[in-house]
């Protein structure tokens, strides 16, 4: 996990036609981000998509998947108060960081078991 701030955006489509677009904030590297998308299945699940981006879907009868899925990962500006308390920043800024790294640790527990 580094100390810059990346903002995670996306927008999606979904067989209704409709649109949904929300973001969050993490600190840890794009890779390991999309990597933890795909685990959770919000790139290709709409209620995954939902839950991790925000936002609602204005039709909830349509639940089949996502059509699309489109991410972004900008770097941000971090207020200087937060960016000096990284762990203020975590807790109010990047609110799946916690939930990323205990994936990305789980993973690397797995992969360490699987080269024994």
């Amino acid at each position: 996990m580094s100390k810059k701030v990346i903002q995670v955006s996306a927008d999606a489509t979904r067989q209704m036609n409709q649109e949904i677009e929300g973001s969050f904030h993490s600190t840890h590297e794009q890779k390991d981000i999309a990597k933890w998308l795909s685990h959770k299945d919000a790139d290709t699940n709409d209620r995954s998509f939902e839950e991790v981006f925000g936002g609602y879907w204005y039709e909830d009868d349509c639940w089949d998947g996502l059509d699309d899925f489109n991410v972004k990962f900008q770097e941000t500006e971090v207020e200087d108060k937060l960016h000096n308390s990284i762990k203020s920043l975590d807790d109010h800024y990047c609110q799946f960081d916690d939930e990323i790294q205990q994936f990305l640790d789980r993973e690397t527990i797995k992969n360490k078991e699987k080269n024994k």
